[in-house]
């Protein structure tokens, strides 16, 4: 600095021209403010303290405040909220991490073996994760799903319900469920009942053995969720009455029984 303005020669020796534009463009000072002086950044005063210190730490480590919000607005199961919570503050243990903790020597992917497993690759990239997101995610989102960077993605993601509503929705009143008839409807389509489902991501095994013990291992799929599937190819699938008047409207199709079962209504009120 030279009388109160900044010598501007000599920092575009050392800096590039658009460094050189953004330090010119800060007040230098007065002709007679004496010399620079280091001032800590936290307080008004300048002066340290162990108090702003800690402040600032806390303010540099935050999560945006749409990773907090949003935790308490879904409905998901308490395991799948929890995996998420981990997975936006970046504390899953991927090979990419254990490598670098010296834990494993291997940081590719061990499911792919095409590149290095970070978080990125875990959840949105690998081969065979990319195949569950177009599989659950609506043809119309997919062009974008898959774009930017991983904050960027899971706050549209999560904004939009396009992840979220995979494993948040189902019904929290469970009906009597309906796979002999749901089955048989998805012979019909052409689809094989006995094909085992690679791409479901939910987790309400608790809740579907409290209504349904005598079924075994079930998956519950409500109408919103089965919105976001193009391909249905669930070994064994529990439809709620909602659910199934969904897929009659969407797909057109009948499903055998229920006629049978208003009879039977009908005969016990009677």
């Amino acid at each position: 600095m030279s009388n109160g303005r900044w010598n501007v020669q000599h920092l575009a020796s050392m800096l590039p021209e658009n460094i050189v534009e953004k330090v010119c463009s800060i007040q230098a000072g007065r002709r007679h403010s004496g010399c620079d002086r280091v001032i800590w950044g936290w307080s008004k005063c300048g002066n340290f303290s162990v108090k702003t210190a800690f402040l600032g730490l806390i303010e540099a480590d935050s999560l945006p405040l749409w990773k907090w919000s949003f935790q308490w607005k879904t409905r998901m199961p308490p395991r799948i909220r929890y995996f998420l919570w981990i997975l936006l503050q970046g504390k899953i243990l991927t090979n990419h991490h254990r490598a670098a903790r010296g834990l494993t020597s291997d940081p590719s992917c061990p499911r792919c073996a095409a590149g290095i497993e970070d978080l990125s690759h875990l959840v949105r990239s690998c081969s065979h994760t990319t195949e569950i997101w177009k599989k659950t995610l609506c043809s119309c989102t997919q062009s974008a799903s898959f774009q930017g960077s991983l904050d960027d993605w899971f706050f549209e993601n999560l904004r939009n319900n396009n992840v979220v509503s995979v494993v948040e929705e189902f019904d929290e009143k469970f009906e009597k469920p309906k796979t002999k008839e749901f089955i048989e409807a998805m012979r019909r389509w052409g689809l094989d009942p006995k094909q085992k489902a690679t791409f479901l991501m939910m987790d309400v095994s608790e809740n579907v053995e409290k209504s349904s013990r005598n079924i075994g291992t079930l998956k519950m799929l409500t109408p919103r969720t089965l919105n976001l599937f193009d391909i249905l190819d669930a070994e064994t699938l529990v439809l709620t009455p909602s659910s199934v008047d969904f897929l009659n409207g969407r797909y057109g199709v009948e499903l055998e029984g229920e006629e049978d079962e208003e009879e039977e209504v009908e005969e016990e009120e009677g």
